[in-house]
């Protein structure tokens, strides 16, 4: 059976190389205890270490955060590694796990962090923000990059979900999860299982990419079959039957609502049912104004009705388009129409007028 060794704060943190007076010199993992006890860690041992904590904490503007448990800290690092850069990253607090084995019935945690609130906080508190993780990466220095060739990335939280050959029939791989619970009873403002922001101090934009969202596949990577998918895979819908898919508030300006010109699309720009309901006024007095602006064709299987004029193109008799099968029943105008034209005339003699044709059977007829 594992032995749970519980100590409370002012031990020294398990697994530190003292020197263990009892073993002539030689140095193992070892805890002591706030009365001065020292002990041998044995392998199969729980360690359990708590911090009660009451009374008031002084600022310690050393360090952005201000431990009342536990602070770990490397104020001044100038190491060289000498590994193959990449490969074996130094790092200051590393928790590894390893585990496998037939006897293996439960799921693991390489670190498990947990916050939880035990009674009402200060009603006058002027900073009401809990987190059980705040991750923070900050830098003031230039590493050797150019505007032509920037160098350095900066990762306030960098998390990677690796399949390795052979991990075959997995139900899933996810680079990083992120859930939310409001249960009955409770209420809150905003509600979200995913927020990017930007800081008050974030003066400059990114130079090649600028996004809340970035989305990218490494060099040789297959990338992915679709960008953004909402499903009802997980067992239930995510968006209620009153609810919208995508949606902006708050009544900012920008330019562009979707801008997909960047790429090549060899299908639908959009496909779905429902209403395509523009609810913008701007009104049109030419091909390149009001609210729907195409530069090809539209083709409409079904009847169109609208509640204003339809203004068809203006053609010269020359710059007329061919009178085909295709264009059966198309209708234009003409700018330089003969000057009394007659109704089903044939257009061809030229002259000034401004005048109404259509397409029937092979040729342009006034109507």
């Amino acid at each position: 059976m594992n032995r749970i060794v519980h100590y409370l704060a002012g031990i020294l943190l398990a697994g530190l190389a003292l020197t263990n007076p009892a073993a002539a010199g030689t140095r193992k993992p070892l805890v002591m205890s706030a009365a001065g006890q020292v002990q041998p860690i044995q392998a199969s041992d729980i360690l359990v270490v708590e911090f009660p904590r009451s009374g008031t904490i002084g600022s310690n503007f050393n360090y952005l955060f201000n431990p009342i448990g536990l602070g770990v800290w490397s104020t001044s690092d100038s190491m060289t590694s000498s590994a193959t850069p990449g490969t074996n990253i130094p790092t200051l607090f590393s928790v590894e796990q390893y585990f496998g084995g037939s006897t293996v019935n439960d799921g693991r945690n390489a670190l498990g962090v947990a916050l939880h609130m035990t009674s009402a906080t200060s009603t006058s508190s002027t900073y009401p923000f809990f987190a059980a993780l705040n991750v923070v990466a900050d830098t003031a220095y230039n590493i050797g990059g150019t505007n032509v060739a920037p160098k350095g990335y900066l990762y306030g939280g960098g998390t990677v979900c690796r399949m390795k050959s052979g991990a075959t029939y997995w139900q899933a791989c996810i680079g990083n999860d992120s859930e939310v619970s409001v249960e009955t009873g409770a209420s809150v403002a905003v509600k979200a299982a995913y927020a990017a922001g930007s800081w008050p101090s974030d003066g400059m934009h990114g130079n090649v990419v600028d996004a809340a969202y970035w989305i990218f596949a490494a060099p040789g990577g297959v990338g992915f079959t679709n960008g953004i998918q909402i499903d009802n895979n997980g067992g239930a819908a995510p968006i209620p039957t009153s609810g919208t898919v995508l949606k902006a508030l708050g009544g900012w300006t920008t330019t562009n609502g979707i801008d997909l010109s960047g790429i090549t699309l060899t299908g639908n720009l959009l496909k779905g049912g429902g209403t395509v309901a523009l609810t913008s006024t701007t009104p049109s007095t030419s091909t390149s104004t009001g609210v729907l602006q195409v530069a090809g064709g539209i083709g409409v299987a079904g009847a169109a009705y609208f509640g204003g004029v339809v203004v068809p193109p203006t053609f010269t008799i020359a710059g007329l388009p061919t009178c085909n099968a295709g264009l059966q029943g198309a209708r234009a105008n003409v700018s330089n129409g003969q000057a009394t034209p007659a109704f089903m005339g044939s257009v061809s003699t030229t002259g000034s007028q401004f005048a109404p044709v259509v397409c029937i059977n092979s040729a342009w007829l006034y109507g």
